[in-house]
């Protein structure tokens, strides 16, 4: 690595843990997941008209959203597995990856699987990893 560029790891303070995906605050407890969307979609959280983002059942999202050892399995059996999302207590949004890119946090209330709303980008008679915010 060339001097004067720091890694994102390097950053850190002593009170933040940073990585790409997730941002843990050890004074406040506070775990945040990020996320990067497009301007549809960033632009209607803004707005406040959509609440919820949504997520293919596929195994990065099992293993990156809940505690569950093969995540594979537990997408055919999910209803039999009782699967626990992990303890993430915000979401942040980044309008796409500029480095500059705006972005706007919230609050997780729920997460979980089921079928969202196809208006707001969930595919139609499929179920999905629901995200919901305030």
């Amino acid at each position: 690595m060339k001097e004067g560029k720091k890694s994102i790891w390097h950053e850190a303070s002593e009170k933040q843990f940073h990585s790409e995906d997730i941002t843990i605050d050890k004074e406040t407890k506070k775990r945040v997941l990020r996320l990067t969307l497009k301007k549809k979609w960033y632009d209607l959280i803004l707005l406040g008209i959509k609440r919820e983002e949504y997520r293919e059942i596929k195994e990065y999202w099992l293993k990156r959203l809940f505690e569950v050892q093969s995540p594979m399995i537990a997408k055919f059996i999910f209803g039999n597995v009782g699967l626990s999302p992990k303890n993430f207590t915000h979401i942040q949004f980044r309008l796409g990856y500029r480095k500059t890119a705006p972005t706007m946090e919230f609050q997780i209330n729920d997460i979980g699987i089921n079928r969202g709303d196809s208006s707001m980008g969930a595919p139609v008679d499929q179920d999905v990893i629901i995200i919901k915010f305030k």
